[in-house]
C-alpha cells in the first residue's frame, strides 16, 4: 500500500514537472506579471517587497533547521511556510489600510490644487507649490512631481509618472483630469478637481466602513489560525502522537492536510481583499481590454496624390 502511494505521488509530481517545463519553454498567452518580491508596481509595493525578501531568507533557514532536527521534510516545509506566508495571510490589512490612507491624502491634495487653480495659478505653478503643504502620505510623490515639472519635464509625462508611482485606479482618475488640462488648457479644471476630491473622500469613507466589517471576520480567522499552529507545534514535541507522520504515508497525509488548510486561508484572504480595480493609464494585466499592437513604422508613408 505504501509503495503504491509512493509511486502515485512520484507520477503526479513527474506529470506536473513536465507540464511546467513545457509552459516554461513555450510560454503562455497570459500577460507576464511581476513576482511579489520584485516590487515593480508602485511605491507601497516596493516597501512590502523588501519585507518579503527578508521573510524568504528566514523561511529557508527554518525549513532546513526543522528538517534536520525532526527528520521530517513536511515539518520543515510547514515551518518555512509559516514564516514566509504567515504575515502575508494574517496581516493582509496593512496594505489595504495604507492604500486607504493614500487615497485620503490624494483627495486632500486634489482639493488644494483646486483652490490654487481657482486663485488664478497655472497648472504647472500649482503643482510646484503643492509640495509645500502636501499630505504626509504623499509627500515624497508630490515632491518628485514638483521637481520634474520645475525641471521642465512635459507636464503630462510628469503626471503619468506620478500616477505610475501611486499605482491605483483612484490616482489614475485624478491624474487623467490633470493630464487633459495639461494637454488642452481651459476653464473648468478647478471645479473638476473639487468634484474629484469629493468623490475620493466619499470612496474613502465607504472603504473604511467595509474594512471595519471585514475586520471582524479577519479577527476570527486569525485567532483560529494561531490556535491551530500552536497545537501543531506542541504536537511535534510529543513523538508518541506525531511519530506516525514520520512515515511516507504520514508525510503524504500531512502534506494534504497542510495544503487544504493553506488553500482555505488563501481563499479567505482573497475574498476579503478583492475589489482592486485595474488601472486605466497604463496597460494592466488584470484588465480584460487588450492594448492593440503598435503600428509598423517601417512601412513607407503614403504619397500625396497630385
Amino acid at each position: 500500500m505504501i509503495t503504491s502511494m509512493w509511486w502515485v505521488a512520484n507520477g503526479a509530481l513527474l506529470g506536473l514537472g513536465i507540464v511546467l517545463a513545457v509552459a516554461g519553454f513555450i510560454g503562455t498567452t497570459t500577460p507576464q506579471r511581476p513576482w511579489p518580491w520584485q516590487g515593480e508596481r508602485g511605491t507601497v509595493a516596493r516597501q512590502f517587497a523588501a519585507q518579503r525578501r527578508l521573510l524568504l531568507g528566514l523561511g529557508g533557514a527554518a525549513l532546513v533547521g526543522v528538517w534536520l532536527v525532526t527528520g521530517m521534510v513536511m515539518a520543515g516545509l510547514i515551518a518555512g511556510a509559516v514564516i514566509v506566508g504567515g504575515p502575508w495571510l494574517l496581516s493582509g490589512t496593512a496594505l489595504t489600510r495604507t492604500q486607504i490612507a493614500r487615497r485620503d491624502a490624494l483627495g486632500d491634495w486634489a482639493q488644494r490644487l483646486s483652490e490654487m487653480v481657482r486663485l488664478g495659478n497655472a497648472l504647472e505653478k500649482a503643482l510646484i507649490a503643492s509640495r509645500k503643504h502636501a499630505p504626509a502620505a504623499l509627500a515624497g510623490e508630490v515632491g518628485e512631481l514638483a521637481d520634474k515639472v520645475q525641471a521642465q519635464w512635459p507636464t503630462h509625462e510628469a503626471l503619468a509618472d506620478f500616477a505610475r508611482g501611486f499605482d491605483d485606479v483612484t490616482g489614475d482618475k485624478v491624474c487623467s483630469a490633470l493630464i487633459l488640462a495639461a494637454r488642452d488648457p481651459g476653464p473648468g479644471l478647478a471645479q473638476a478637481m473639487q468634484d474629484l476630491a469629493a468623490s475620493v473622500r466619499e470612496e474613502v469613507t465607504m472603504r473604511q466602513r467595509i474594512e471595519a466589517d471585514r475586520q471582524k471576520t479577519r479577527t476570527t480567522v486569525r485567532t483560529l489560525t494561531v490556535i491551530t499552529l500552536g497545537i501543531v507545534g506542541l504536537g511535534f514535541t510529543v513523538p508518541q502522537y506525531t511519530g506516525v507522520y514520520a512515515t511516507v504515508t504520514g508525510q503524504l497525509v500531512l502534506a494534504l492536510l497542510t495544503a487544504g488548510f493553506v488553500a482555505t486561508l488563501v481563499w479567505v484572504r482573497r475574498y476579503a481583499t478583492r475589489g482592486h480595480s485595474a488601472r486605466v493609464l497604463v496597460p494592466d494585466p488584470r484588465s480584460p481590454v487588450r492594448t492593440p499592437p503598435p503600428a509598423d513604422e517601417t512601412l513607407p508613408a503614403p504619397r500625396a496624390e497630385l
